[in-house]
């Protein structure tokens, strides 16, 4: 598995797990983000990932902050760029090369899920 197949498989995971998550008609702020935040990532290299993650985080405080009526959907679009940050920043790590942002340990449990343990240097050949 190279690094674009492994996003693809979070931001598909992500969106199921959102479409269930969020199925009620109350939700849709909070679906309608996570999808976008979702695709948002895909096919983007590492670089372009950490530039979407800051994007994903001024709009949200400015939404916030100017108390838009959508801000929700901002939430959940920058909830979902940092899932998948989080993921790929596990990956990484364990390559010795720095973190988008903080891993998390349910960012390595799905990580460990996808790809299974590390074994002595089998990521860096797959992966970069």
């Amino acid at each position: 598995m190279n690094l674009q197949d492994f996003i693809t498989r979070i931001i598909d995971d992500g969106i199921v797990a959102a479409k269930e998550r969020y199925s009620h008609p109350n939700h849709k702020l909070k679906l309608d983000g996570s999808i976008k935040g979702f695709e948002a990532c895909r096919g983007k290299t590492v670089v372009q990932l950490v530039r979407l993650l800051d994007m994903a985080n001024l709009a949200t405080k400015d939404s916030r902050e100017n108390r838009l009526p959508n801000h929700r959907w901002y939430r959940y679009y920058q909830l979902q760029v940092k899932w998948v940050c989080v993921c790929v920043s596990v990956v990484l790590v364990n390559e010795d090369l720095i973190p988008i942002t903080c891993p998390t340990r349910l960012g390595f449990d799905k990580t460990v899920e996808l790809i299974g343990p590390k074994k002595d240097e089998e990521y860096c050949d797959d992966f970069f």
